[in-house]
């Protein structure tokens, strides 16, 4: 459903940060007489999936009347997943730009439905300096699809840390991790954190999907080249033991992955250490005594973290004004804009030590949190992707799960899953 933005409360914010900023290279005057003749009025629709609407309400959109006078922005649902076949073309919806995920499955799918546009040539000519971008998240802007063409423009990233209750710490007498902490020296925390006490099962440690810390080796499901699963690798028989160590604790056999895990440490307040992605939320949960450490890391890539993703801006092949739509978008990756972002909680993929250091400077929550840990750790890198790596990551998930559940072997687990996501391909490219 369209939804046609207007002036807000929100403007007003920026019209002091940003005054004085003049419209982009469309019509404005450099020196002489003035240029008195207004800028030719452009509408430019942007694509945002339900995940993107706020930093999108509150950052994005307010700036633009600013910058651009002449430019007003017409927000359109793209829906919060991949199905791009669904959610726009069949709809209709001829987005000049959008809002995308920093993955695989979004940048293959934005090629495949022939929406893509290189606008490696429009950063030249504009002279965006590229290189002010995370590394990391600006090559697989480059690599994830296939091809070597810059289709998308990060503006944020992905983080993780260790998050850990400094309450159920305190209990036990246990010293806080710090950053750098090995997830060997994590495992040891959580044997002395589980416990039993006046009838709470306290778990000392949730790693979280066995994909996550998988990536810390560079692991993928899938070759991207064969399309046949490379799960039976030395480094998946590692991973799966060292996790493995994890649930073998007595009482921390319980499996929860994802939301749920964030409610056990956010709300029931009985998980002492979560392995997990950004902190978004823990500044708002009640009564919670937190802080956080860099994500548990490997001894032999102890500067590493998990391979991560993040969000960027993509112009579309639909656009009739793909330079206004680029100008918009260059200018949301400016120090002003990103520092903004920042200050929201939302990671910059900028990489100036001003906008990482304004990360939540604006929320209340992360005041006195060691919220730098979020930058400490290169990403890991894993190469070209395949397009069933999702399908993949499914089963291996559901593969350890049964592991631990039913006590079984890593070997025999991997053998499993290798099995399984061949066999799921197949079917796939028999389609």
């Amino acid at each position: 459903m369209k939804k046609w933005f207007s002036v807000t409360a929100a403007t007003m914010m920026f019209a002091a940060l940003f005054a004085g900023c003049g419209s982009s290279d469309q019509g404005a005057g450099s020196g002489g007489e003035a240029n008195t003749k207004p800028a030719e009025p452009i509408q430019l629709t942007v694509g945002v999936p339900p995940w993107a609407n706020e930093e999108f309400d509150k950052v994005f959109s307010p700036t633009v009347s600013q910058k651009f006078p002449n430019i007003t922005l017409e927000k359109v649902d793209i829906g919060g997943n991949v199905n791009y076949d669904g959610n726009i073309l069949a709809k209709g919806l001829k987005p000049d730009i959008i809002v995308t995920g920093l993955d695989s499955s979004y940048l293959v799918t934005l090629k495949d439905t022939g929406m893509a546009v290189d606008m490696a040539p429009m950063a030249k000519a504009a002279n965006l300096d590229l290189n002010r971008l995370d590394k990391s998240r600006l090559n697989l802007a480059y690599t994830l699809d296939g091809n070597p063409d810059l289709t998308v423009i990060p503006y944020s990233l992905d983080t993780s840390a260790l998050y850990y209750n400094k309450d159920i710490f305190d209990r036990f007498g246990v010293a806080y991790p710090k950053d750098g902490v090995t997830w060997n020296q994590a495992i040891e925390l959580a044997k002395k954190l589980t416990r039993t006490v006046d009838g709470v099962q306290y778990r000392g440690l949730e790693p979280d999907s066995i994909d996550r810390p998988a990536s810390q080796l560079g692991l993928l499901t899938v070759d991207s080249k064969t399309n046949k699963a490379v799960v039976g690798s030395e480094g998946w028989k590692q991973i799966f033991a060292l996790i493995k160590q994890i649930y073998e604790i007595p009482g921390n056999s319980t499996l929860t992955w994802f939301g749920p895990a964030r409610d056990e440490f956010a709300k029931t307040k009985d998980l002492a250490m979560l392995a997990g992605l950004g902190p978004d939320g823990f500044d708002k949960a009640v009564d919670l005594n937190w802080d956080l450490v860099t994500y548990p890391v490997v001894e032999k890539a102890p500067s590493t973290t998990l391979a991560l993703g993040g969000r960027a801006f993509a112009v579309t092949t639909f656009s009739s004004h793909k330079q206004a739509a680029f100008d918009v978008v260059k200018w949301w990756v400016s120090d002003e804009v990103q520092k903004t972002l920042s200050s929201t909680g939302v990671a910059p993929a900028l990489n100036t030590p001003e906008a990482r250091q304004a990360f939540g400077t604006d929320l209340a929550g992360f005041k006195g949190k060691n919220t730098q840990a979020l930058f400490k750790l290169q990403p890991a890198e894993r190469g070209a992707q395949s397009k069933y790596e999702a399908d993949g990551n499914k089963l291996i998930r559901s593969t350890f799960q049964d592991m631990v559940k039913k006590q079984t072997d890593e070997n025999t687990a991997l053998r499993s899953a290798e099995e399984q996501i061949n066999k799921v391909i197949e079917q796939k490219l028999a389609q």
